[in-house]
């Protein structure tokens, strides 16, 4: 079997396409891929890495470049023609040995993931390293996780981590919360466009009594 590049790139040529473009849709409309919870059309597959609101790439055990999700404005800018490149050609000099040293310790067993914290094109950013490994521990891989966390932050921010909804406790200010929602969508009818309102020290102040109120009244 040949590598990635020459299957690649003969496919490419019997659809007409330069070596710098990706094809729009997996080689196998029809295929499926079962997995123990359940299948995936490889078109679904495909477009499941394209819409989460994160990026990944895969270091083989070779370590070799061999295969990034195709989300549109990547943190991370990947080509397909630097598929099969080595560590030290896809990552700039100063960071080599950092990475090298992560590879090396997952292929050790001695660690699963490294994670850390930067700023990219002014947006925080959270990148992980995860070790790949099969079934029965043997190394498969180093995988990229690079997400902005912007979002997240700012949610955390205007408290809406305050509560444990797993909790039960659906508190009266939660219940008011959702109405609130539901009367903006009604008069404005730009629900996608909502984000929740930021929540002062008063409205914080008054969940917190409700769901005293609510425990109390449990016990």
């Amino acid at each position: 079997m040949g590598s990635y590049r020459q299957l690649r790139d003969a496919r490419l040529i019997t659809m007409g396409m330069r070596d710098t473009q990706m094809p729009e849709k997996p080689y196998y409309e029809d295929a499926y891929i079962y997995f123990p919870t359940g299948r995936l059309t490889l078109m679904q597959a495909q477009q499941i890495f394209s819409t989460i609101p994160f990026e990944l790439d895969l270091i083989d055990h070779t370590e070799h470049f061999t295969w990034y999700s195709d989300r549109p404005n990547r943190e991370h800018v990947r080509r397909v023609d630097q598929l099969e490149e080595t560590v030290e050609q896809c990552h700039p000099a100063m960071i080599v040995p950092g990475v090298k040293a992560i590879i090396r310790s997952f292929r050790e067993g001695r660690r699963d993931m490294v994670e850390r914290a930067v700023v990219m094109k002014g947006h925080k950013t959270l990148v992980q390293y995860y070790a790949l490994r099969d079934p029965n521990g043997e190394y498969l891989g180093t995988i990229e996780f690079t997400g902005n966390v912007d979002h997240i932050i700012d949610l955390y921010d205007q408290g809406a981590y305050s509560a444990d909804i797993t909790s039960g406790a659906s508190t009266k200010a939660d219940k008011a919360l959702g109405r609130q929602f539901q009367q903006q969508d009604a008069t404005s009818g730009a629900s996608a466009q909502m984000t929740p309102p930021k929540m002062t020290r008063w409205f914080k102040f008054k969940m917190v009594v409700a769901h005293l109120i609510k425990r109390n009244d449990h016990k």
